[in-house]
């Protein structure tokens, strides 16, 4: 009787540690399925992840005792300008991209108009003190007979002149010349300067009876005249021709001849 009831407790005491064992291994159980899995922790805004980043490696020690870097990108070198970029340095001696034009004198510069009258230009002929006044018809006609004098301002008397082409020598002044009759004021000699006057032929075909009278288209009046066929050496410009009392306008142009 006593050793049944010693086995009876020993059953008894048995079966409640399995019933402990039981009841403690449910509650882990339930306390791992109740444990929300932790969230993973926020990266740093703008931090790179390693597989970005590159990784450098700690200085390793040599055995002379200098040390030494591995797995270290170099820095980017610095782009050198492009040749067609860098301003190069002008070479000494050349000259820059506006050059100077040559000086000159103040009556040329005012005598490079087409119809200027007249044109000034050097003459390495003249060294001295004098400059030349020049008239030149042109070529194929035979303006021979045509007068040129040369006035001083206000005075009736000329003070050079010939017939045809001229070439001649005065002192520095203010000059006027008057070729045909056609007067032109204010002709500007120089030193050692030609002034070249710009003239033409009018060249007239009538018959031997036939009167021709040549007026200035300025001031109306009659420059000068004849009869028949007839060869005016004229400065340029215009110029009425009248014959039998009616008259037309001519232009003289300058190293041209002009047939009417």
């Amino acid at each position: 009787m006593t050793k049944i009831g010693y086995n009876v407790m020993t059953y008894g005491l048995l079966l409640l540690a399995l019933t402990w064992a039981a009841a403690s291994c449910s509650k882990k159980a339930e306390s791992s399925k109740a444990a929300p899995p932790a969230p993973p922790a926020a990266s740093a805004p703008g931090a790179q992840t390693s597989e970005a980043s590159p990784t450098q490696a700690a200085p390793a020690t040599q055995p002379d005792g200098s040390l030494t870097t591995t797995g270290l990108s170099a820095p980017p070198a610095a782009q050198a300008p492009s040749a067609a970029s860098a301003p190069g340095p002008q070479a000494l001696g050349t000259a820059s991209p506006q050059t100077a034009s040559a000086p000159q004198s103040d009556a040329a510069a005012a005598n490079t108009n087409p119809t200027d009258p007249y044109v000034i230009s050097t003459d390495p002929e003249l060294t001295g003190r004098l400059g030349r006044l020049v008239v030149t018809f042109p070529d194929g006609a035979n303006a021979s007979g045509s007068p040129v004098d040369v006035y001083k301002p206000g005075e009736a008397k000329a003070v050079a002149g010939g017939y045809g082409s001229q070439q001649l020598d005065l002192l520095p002044g203010t000059y006027a010349v008057v070729i045909s009759g056609k007067r032109i004021e204010g002709v500007i000699v120089q030193s050692a300067h030609d002034t070249k006057m710009k003239v033409g032929v009018l060249r007239v075909s009538a018959g031997s009876g036939t009167r021709i009278d040549l007026v200035d288209s300025i001031t109306q009046k009659e420059i000068t005249g004849g009869y028949g066929k007839q060869v005016f050496g004229l400065p340029i410009g215009t110029v009425q021709v009248r014959i039998a009392g009616q008259s037309e306008l001519v232009t003289i142009q300058d190293g041209k001849i002009t047939d009417f």
